[in-house]
């Protein structure tokens, strides 16, 4: 596959930044959706970024909002458990995700929110971001100061 025909999908994380630098960065990525993945759609110390919130700070935007953090969410069911990832990565419910996500961006380019601000120690770039890439995608990680680079697998390290 031609890399000008695959879907192009963005990551970001808030961290603690307010709803309009966020907003900022999606524009200048000409993001059109927010796929919130994660577990629990709440932030203590980014109200903003509070589910209901945020589904009323991005249709204010012009974005479209889509909750998925029950399918493609860090956490496993069991939140001491260490992989800190998806349970059944490999379940039907989790690869529907991925393929709406996927159908999501037909419309115009999705990005991934998740609380964590960098991208190295997200299950974006752990789990989604190469899940993504093998159904033929190309996943850019945007980063605290704007620019988006894109994924690079793990080396193991």
């Amino acid at each position: 596959m031609n890399s000008e025909h695959k879907p192009r999908i963005f990551t970001v994380g808030h961290g603690n930044a307010p709803f309009h630098e966020i907003e900022r960065v999606l524009q200048l990525h000409g993001v059109a959706t927010v796929v919130d993945v994660r577990s629990t759609p709440y932030s203590r110390h980014a109200p903003d970024f509070r589910k209901s919130a945020l589904a009323v700070l991005t249709a204010a935007a012009g974005l479209g909002y889509r909750w998925m953090g029950d399918r493609l969410g860090g956490l496993s069911a069991d939140r001491d458990d260490p992989r800190n990832r998806p349970s059944g990565i490999d379940s039907p419910s989790f690869r529907a995700a991925l393929a709406e996500v996927l159908a999501l961006n037909e419309a115009g380019p999705v990005a991934l929110l998740c609380a964590e601000r960098d991208p190295e120690h997200c299950h974006r770039r752990l789990v989604l971001a190469p899940q993504l890439e093998a159904l033929g995608a190309e996943v850019f990680h945007i980063l605290a100061d704007g620019s988006a680079h894109r994924h690079q697998p793990s080396l193991g390290i």
